[in-house]
Parts: structure tokens; sequence; C-alpha cells
């Protein structure tokens, strides 16, 4: 289940150059980016249940018609929430996604490994400018929009903490979904150009 696309890389800041040429490659790396980095911020459980809850394919024909539950959507696209005074905004999976794949696409395709050794870009009446600032850029506003247990403002992490009881159902025993993401989740740091 793809919650960006190759389309999404399409338009600055977060575009990709000829993805044309590497179209599976990239698709391929975009699943792959997907499930390791949903499993880590919404921890297996959470996240094993929203693709098993997006998953339903909604019928036209069935009696009563099967409707995804509006939880899945809104963890997915993106909906409003409270801390109980002031309203928040959280916009969906594809806004965190977006700029993280960007970030790594572009770290690990910097360098092409050959059978003789790493062989870096070299531009032809040009310079090669070193990505690492993009890199950073696109990882930070990545970990901005998942936020953390001091960034409940208009983040991933806001939203699921005041959930309130909405997804505690498939917590695995837990009793509140605040101990489940201190304890079964992980938060991104900041990257900086010597920590990539």
């Amino acid at each position: 289940m793809a919650f960006v696309t190759i389309d999404d890389f399409g338009v600055p800041p977060y575009q990709l150059p000829n993805l044309d040429q590497v179209i599976n490659t990239f698709n391929d790396y975009i699943e792959q980016k997907e499930q390791e980095v949903l499993s880590k911020i919404l921890g297996d459980a959470l996240y094993q249940a929203m693709t098993a809850g997006l998953a339903v394919v909604p019928n036209p024909e069935a009696l009563p018609p099967i409707e995804v539950e509006p939880r899945w959507v809104a963890l997915r696209d993106g909906v409003g929430y409270t801390d109980g005074i002031y309203p928040y905004k959280w916009y969906g999976l594809k806004q965190i996604l977006v700029p993280y794949i960007h970030s790594m696409w572009i770290r690990d395709t910097f360098q092409y490994p050959t059978t003789l050794s790493i062989i870096e870009p070299k531009a032809e009446n040009g310079r090669v400018v070193n990505p690492s600032r993009i890199i950073v850029q696109g990882y930070n506003a990545f970990s901005r929009m998942v936020g953390n247990k001091y960034q409940l403002k208009n983040t991933l992490y806001g939203y699921l903490h005041y959930s309130d009881d909405l997804y505690l159902d498939v917590l695995g025993g837990y009793d509140l979904v605040s101990s489940y993401l201190h304890r079964a989740t992980w938060w991104p740091d900041r990257m900086n150009t010597l920590n990539i």
C-alpha cells in the first residue's frame, strides 16, 4: 500500500529529476521506505491495524456497503484535533512521507557503488554540489511534522496523543495511548550535516 507515488516528486521543493528512468526502482524504494518508517513511528501494532483497516476495499454491491473506518482515513489523510483548549491539524501521512522519502532517496543515490569503488557524480561544464543541505532540510521537515512528546501542535504525535481511546483497541494491551507512544514507537530527532 503506497501513501505516496512517483507523481508526488514532480514539484519543488521535493522534486526529483529523471525518475522516469528508474520508475520500478523508485516505486520499490517508496514501498520499502514507507513500510520501514511507518512501522517505526506508528509502532508495529498501530501500523498493522492501519494497513489492515485501509486494505478494506469498498464494494458498492455489498449490502450494507463496506466502508473504511473513519479513524484510518483520518490517520492517513489528516484531521483536526484539539488539546481540549486549542485547535490543531494533523496533515496526513503523505505530508510527512514526501520530505522523508525525498531526503532518503537523495542520500542513498548520491554515490553509486561499482565493482571497483564508490563513484561520485561529476557534472560537465559545472560542478557537483554536495546535497547535504537538501537532505537535512527534507528530513527535518519530516521530523517536525512527526513531532514528539514536546511537540504536540500540528503533529502526528500530537494527534495520536490527544486521540483519547480512538486507537486504544488495537494497541495490544496498553491502557493509555501515551504509554504506547513512549514505549512502542520511535520519534525522529533532528538531523544536521554531520549525522547524515
